[in-house]
């Protein structure tokens, strides 16, 4: 892991992340890019383009001071010191929210997004946790979402939930991400008494035997039917919070329940410490 995108929209919750990337640079020694894009309009409409482009350049250079005094201000009351040679600040004049990020971190290399999650209520968290869902769908980047206030701390698990029918694939992707914590891996397998002919110790034993990382662990939960992924991560992320929880979503609506939930549902959804994500069909 080299670099790390904190997508930043001055939003409280996107300020949050930004905070927890600056500990995680710090952490990694990774590079990172600090990435603003909002739509400048031409308003009116008959501004003349050289008047356009002068304001749209001002607006642009206000927006970049922001973010510089924004990371100084956060850096100061962390104690952090990031050389300045690893912090990039971007700022873009576009109108496609997801489809920015989605490119940013293409075009600068990132290996992980760091997105903040709803902070807001009503349509505004609702538009929050939306970007969140498609920008882990249209992205080959593992998306850390981070919870709303969540403070950063050093990190001693990663939580990876697998259904073990790519457990080899997917773990050579969380490897990296663990090594570069410096963390232990929790295989976790959710037993629904379902596939009763998984031979489910075996077959991790299999596959450790196959990597060369010493802080793997398996852990084996019996569950019953009724309970979904997303209820058994808001009950671990309760009193883990050293914890960061890592899944390999193949659809969108678990998510939304944890990124999305209702008033009602709030309660029984939110997640409570930080989710890493990475879409299901990019593992081989």
């Amino acid at each position: 892991m080299k670099t790390i995108l904190v997508p930043v929209d001055f939003s409280p919750s996107s300020n949050n992340a930004l905070r927890y990337a600056i500990h995680l640079s710090d952490l990694t020694h990774c590079r990172l890019i600090v990435y603003h894009a909002a739509f400048f309009p031409r308003f009116p409409a008959i501004l003349p383009e050289k008047e356009y482009q002068k304001l749209l350049r001002k607006d642009e250079r206000r927006k970049l001071e922001k973010l510089q005094k924004m990371v100084v201000l956060y850096c100061d009351k962390i104690n952090k010191n990031i050389p300045e040679d690893r912090i990039k600040y971007i700022v873009e004049n576009r109108s496609m929210v997801v489809q920015d990020i989605v490119d940013a971190a293409k075009t600068h290399k990132a290996d992980l997004i760091v997105m903040g999650t709803h902070i807001a209520k009503g349509i505004r968290k609702v538009l929050l946790g939306s970007i969140t869902v498609e920008t882990i769908f249209n992205t080959s980047v593992p998306v850390l979402a981070i919870p709303p206030r969540f403070k950063f701390r050093k990190i001693n698990t990663l939580l990876y939930a697998s259904d073990f029918k790519q457990l080899h694939s997917e773990l050579k992707i969380v490897l990296p991400i663990a090594k570069a914590l410096d963390t232990e891996i929790k295989v976790l397998y959710l037993d629904y008494a379902i596939d009763k002919d998984l031979e489910i110790e075996k077959m991790f034993k299999k596959v450790v035997g196959r990597i060369t990382f010493n802080k793997l662990y398996l852990v084996q939960k019996k569950v019953w039917i009724g309970e979904s992924i997303p209820d058994f991560l808001r009950k671990f992320s309760v009193g883990n919070k050293d914890a960061v929880c890592i899944m390999f979503p193949e659809e969108k609506s678990w998510l939304d329940k944890l990124f999305m939930a209702s008033k009602t549902e709030d309660l029984a959804y939110d997640l409570k410490i930080p989710l890493i994500a990475i879409r299901k069909e990019l593992v081989t």
